[in-house]
């Protein structure tokens, strides 16, 4: 009880003070193994999430949404966060910052624990009020991108937000070219084996 307590109480420090809680991830000195188990565990848990939200809601994914197997949409999301580990690791890096790698790779993670509960929040106000459940999805995405903001900041030792923006974008841009390889990948793949 006293832990997920905690863990609800590190939910909301990410949403309100996302800085801080970026130094507490930055000083827990976790070991590779550990790490890349973390982010084997959240893209499935993240994957197993969103096909129940779809056989409970079945409105709540768009349709324009790239349809795959499980094991595809695992590939995809797993690829795209260890891409997005890349992506703020090396871009941060160019412009100056001074974060490691291990610390990049566990704030992603710890992003994803955080992206889990917010869709999971999202998913339940849809459920209840489909209006307010889509409102709540542009919400969700900014807020994400404000605590990654605050995280690359602290990560690389920036004295702004406007450089760990920066950082970002360029991220951004990176992981969105990588991803659509990968999608691309799956697709010929899938049309080889058909």
């Amino acid at each position: 009880m006293r832990a997920t307590a905690d863990f609800f109480a590190l939910i909301w420090r990410t949403l309100v003070s996302p800085a801080e809680v970026a130094q507490r991830i930055a000083g827990l000195q976790l070991d590779r193994a550990t790490l890349w188990s973390g982010m084997a565990l959240v893209t499935i848990t993240s994957v197993l999430m969103m096909a129940l939200t779809q056989i409970l809601l079945p409105g709540t994914i768009s349709e324009g949404a790239v349809e795959t197997t499980p094991y595809g949409m695992t590939l995809i999301l797993g690829g795209l966060l260890v891409m997005t580990v890349f992506g703020v690791y090396f871009s941060g890096k160019f412009l100056g910052g001074t974060g490691s790698f291990p610390t990049a790779l566990a704030m992603v993670v710890w992003l994803e624990v955080f992206s889990i509960v917010v869709r999971a929040l999202q998913a339940l106000v849809f459920g209840l009020a489909p209006g307010l459940g889509s409102m709540l999805t542009y919400l969700g995405m900014a807020v994400l991108i404000w605590v990654l903001v605050n995280f690359v900041n602290v990560l690389h030792g920036f004295a702004s937000l406007g450089r760990a923006a920066m950082t970002v974008v360029v991220a951004v841009v990176g992981v969105g070219s990588g991803l659509a390889l990968i999608v691309t990948m799956i697709g010929v793949g899938a049309l080889q084996v058909g």
